[in-house]
């Protein structure tokens, strides 16, 4: 370990305690007052129709309120009849520097790609948020941007040079880089101690101008589960609970535009989340698969490997096709060759692994390994924007300063090489009652392996269509219906895993229409 910036540990050793250099001050036995405080936005459902609101208030207050319209409707007042009141719920959080009052309100019934102006509160005069803005998800597979950090912990403080005020600069500058940007992502170790609620304060103090303003995707790291963290996580912030039975909101997934995102615990059951990955994975079709979590299975630093990931997740992120991997823990910038199965191969065939540096005053040194195609160790806080634009994949990463630290584009390519499938689009039509389709993918094709759910064929009634399965020339696979098609809209699902000889054909499930006339 190198570098673990000299005057913050100085100052820890000095003091036994970062919280000696708190910058939030509790008031004995309570938290917060009547003003909502602490306010963040996240989402449990669909990101074009739902937005979650947390916040916390003294235990005085228990009316939860939020009042919202169109931000083209706003002009300086919500008391107009396009205002549109959520109330919610709340509750008592006993955390070791007092209770604290939680809320949480759900707005449903959103219209997509729409801005919205809101503020938060328990209905009474004075007891209001500033307002503030958000802007729904774009209905269909637009383009869009999220951001990316990680390892924002730091001394319970403000400070700019060794607190949390470095989690807010980096924020601050990223959202001017990337003003648009739809989401935060970050990976883990959001605070130094997550069972100290100073740490807490002194997060969401140094982000509270950028947080009412962009949604939070949260992963839970080693710091955020010392001692009870897991309950101050959870407390603060909510999440969708799809994930597996006893990581309900630190493992979960959710869709936006043409990405599916998996988010996941590395400090929690390894195997249940590999099982329930496998499910969460084949159950999307989306183009692109993110998957990010705290402790990278391809470490930087020399004695940080964590195996116990890399056993039980690599396999998983390997048959389920997924793109990249974002994580954390080693703070410092490292971009790995895809992989699969450990092995460097095309990036159409592998995994590409991130670990995002760091956005608290933390460094540690690196080491080569031969899975690391970038690198970069300098001591500077980084952020990186990531856009999707259909197959390309755009991913920027900046430092503090300005400095551009990498950069590439991922860019998927057509499953099919287009020798006998080039008639395929979103119009196809033939006569034909019992039409073959042949379709010639990139790779051979293993017909011993082939199963009849491998491709499904189905009415605009979602009535499932009985086709035989053939394969032609080692690459050509055939689709022919048992009985004759009835005039109709018809959807072709081809499995992504379609067997080859290395496991499987498709990085993607592929989905396609046509018409019999």
């Amino acid at each position: 370990m190198k570098r673990f910036f000299v005057i913050l540990m100085a100052m820890v050793m000095m003091a036994g305690t970062f919280s000696t250099y708190q910058d939030v001050q509790a008031a004995e036995g309570s938290l917060g007052s009547n003003v909502p405080e602490h306010l963040t936005l996240t989402w449990t459902d669909s990101p074009e129709t739902t937005q979650n609101f947390t916040w916390r208030t003294s235990t005085d207050v228990t009316a939860t309120s939020v009042q919202i319209m169109k931000t083209s409707n706003y002009e300086g007042s919500f008391a107009t009849s396009e205002m549109v009141e959520v109330t919610g719920d709340s509750f008592t959080f006993d955390s070791d520097e007092g209770a604290m009052q939680v809320h949480e309100a759900k707005a449903t019934a959103l219209e997509p790609g729409t801005s919205y102006t809101y503020r938060v509160g328990n209905g009474q005069q004075g007891n209001w948020s500033e307002a503030a803005s958000f802007t729904t998800e774009a209905a269909g597979d637009r383009p869009f941007t999220f951001l990316f950090t990680t390892d924002t912990q730091s001394a319970a403080s403000t400070n700019m040079t060794w607190g949390y005020g470095i989690w807010g600069d980096i924020f601050d500058k990223a959202l001017t880089q990337y003003p648009n940007a739809r989401f935060m992502l970050l990976s883990g170790d959001v605070v130094d101690r997550g069972d100290e609620q100073i740490h807490w304060e002194n997060w969401f103090k140094a982000a509270q101008e950028e947080l009412p303003t962009i949604n939070m995707v949260p992963t839970m790291g080693n710091h955020d589960v010392y001692g009870t963290g897991e309950k101050n996580f959870a407390a603060q912030f909510q999440l969708p609970e799809n994930g597996p039975e006893g990581e309900k909101e630190f493992a979960y997934s959710f869709d936006y535009s043409n990405v599916h995102i998996a988010v996941l615990n590395s400090e929690g059951d390894l195997q249940k989340q590999a099982e329930w990955l496998k499910q969460d994975m084949a159950a999307s079709d989306k183009q692109w698969k993110i998957v990010s979590f705290h402790r990278s299975p391809y470490h930087s630093h020399p004695d940080r490997a964590s195996l116990d990931v890399r056993n039980a997740w690599t396999p998983v992120f390997d048959e389920a096709g997924v793109d990249l991997v974002l994580s954390g823990h080693d703070h410092a910038y490292m971009r790995s060759y895809p992989l699969y199965d450990g092995e460097k191969v095309n990036q159409n065939k592998g995994t590409t692994y991130i670990i995002g540096g760091s956005a608290g005053p933390k460094f540690y040194e690196m080491e080569d390994q031969p899975w690391m195609k970038v690198k970069f160790d300098k001591d500077k806080q980084i952020y990186s924007g990531v856009t999707v634009d259909g197959n390309e994949l755009q991913f920027n990463v900046t430092a503090n300063d300005g400095e551009t630290v990498d950069g590439f584009t991922m860019v998927k390519e057509d499953p099919f090489s287009g020798r006998n499938f080039t008639e395929w689009g979103e119009n196809l039509a033939t006569s034909e009652k019992m039409k073959t389709w042949s379709i010639s993918l990139n790779t051979n094709i293993e017909e011993s392996a082939l199963k009849a759910d491998h491709v499904q064929v189905k009415n605009s009634n979602g009535q499932q269509v009985d086709v035989r399965l053939a394969v032609e020339n080692d690459d050509t696979l055939t689709v022919t219906p048992e009985e004759a098609y009835e005039p109709g809209t018809y959807y072709m699902m081809i499995d992504q895993n379609v067997p080859n000889a290395t496991g499987k054909a498709l990085k993607n499930n592929i989905r396609a229409e046509f018409q019999v006339e």
